[in-house]
């Protein structure tokens, strides 16, 4: 299964088709929840071996921030029972052996980068080649409000944006609408491409 590299708010989950609009809602609204961009740290490489052999990146930095997002958006329809604790983390290999795992830690011991999280990302799952791709996505922070000649709109800046490039609230959300359950990942972070459109 193919991802670009982000971090989870919420695991993969099937969302059914009458609920993308109210998946669409609870992901604006957790993207809306705190100010961006966030200021975070990645690395050393550590990982939940032996209970899972994968490697991560540690996610340091503003984590008070990510987590009031991924609390915001770990609502209905994405909320569901855990059976480990969320920890904020970007996954760089799984189903790793023990002594590449153990290669890979102390290799990277001292590593780290800055990064910035600026957005929060719908993924889906494309069945058919095991990709994910952006369905959608949302700035971080408060729906900027514009002044239209005398009359007041929010920004097209700050909109939902389909792949399409349609904005994916009001009359144009019908095209949002699969026929079946979606399995949906919301991540935090800005994809390559975006799905937002260029204005």
């Amino acid at each position: 299964m193919r991802i670009p590299p982000h971090v989870t708010l919420v695991p993969p989950v099937n969302v059914a088709a009458p609920l993308v609009g109210a998946a669409l809602a609870t992901l604006r609204a957790a993207a809306a929840a705190v100010r961006g961009p966030l200021q975070l740290s990645l690395g050393p490489v550590c990982t939940f071996a032996p209970a899972n052999p994968v490697l991560y990146l540690r996610v340091g930095g503003d984590l008070e921030h990510l987590r009031s997002v991924r609390d915001a958006a770990f609502t209905p329809p994405f909320e569901r029972h855990l059976s480990r604790p969320w920890v904020p983390h970007v996954t760089v290999a799984r189903d790793a052996s023990a002594d590449r795992i153990a290669a890979a830690v102390a290799a990277l011991d001292r590593y780290t980068v800055a990064t910035t999280l600026d957005r929060v990302v719908l993924l889906v799952l494309d069945e058919a080649d095991r990709r994910w791709t952006p369905l959608a996505d949302a700035a971080l922070g408060p729906p900027a409000v514009v002044g239209t000649g005398g009359g007041r709109s929010s920004s097209p800046g700050d909109a939902w944006w389909t792949r399409r490039g349609s904005p994916c609230w009001g009359p144009s959300a019908k095209r949002l609408r699969p026929r079946g359950p979606r399995l949906v990942l919301l991540k935090a972070g800005t994809p390559a491409g975006s799905a937002r459109a260029s204005w």
